[in-house]
């Protein structure tokens, strides 16, 4: 248990330091000091706490990677279906059993994977904005 945590999650108000210190001198967290206008939470309500906090917790959806990560993930994706569109396209000059509508489709997935590079350049312009660049 984390007991910071599970008096922020009972007293989402209450200030660390000013209104209540956790210490730790080797044997456990313990509440050093309590200056709310609440009672002290025992032992057993802490627990409660903590695990009702740690259910919620694990309710939340996962933080996103930062912008950097998913453009770089994003790179990667686009990467790997030019590569299977190409492999594509080079199948389409060595079989001519293939259909016209086979060609359109593959051009479909090829346009689509150029509108995607366009996205991933207008992600960086707006992350190189936001950080402060550009």
């Amino acid at each position: 248990m984390i007991l910071s945590k599970v008096i922020l999650y009972l007293y989402p108000n209450a200030k660390p330091v000013k209104d209540f210190v956790i210490q730790d001198d080797g044997e456990g967290e313990y509440i050093a000091l309590w200056d709310l206008n609440h009672p002290k939470p025992t032992k057993a309500e802490q627990q409660a706490a903590w695990e009702a906090y740690l259910s919620e917790e694990a309710m939340k959806p996962p933080t996103p990677p930062p912008i950097d990560e998913q453009l770089r993930i994003i790179d990667e994706r686009t990467t790997g279906m030019q590569d299977i569109d190409q492999f594509t396209l080079e199948q389409l000059g060595t079989n001519e059993e293939r259909t016209v509508g086979m060609q359109e489709i593959d051009e479909y997935t090829l346009e689509l994977v150029f509108q995607m590079q366009a996205t991933i350049e207008e992600l960086r312009a707006e992350v190189a904005v936001l950080k402060g660049g550009a």
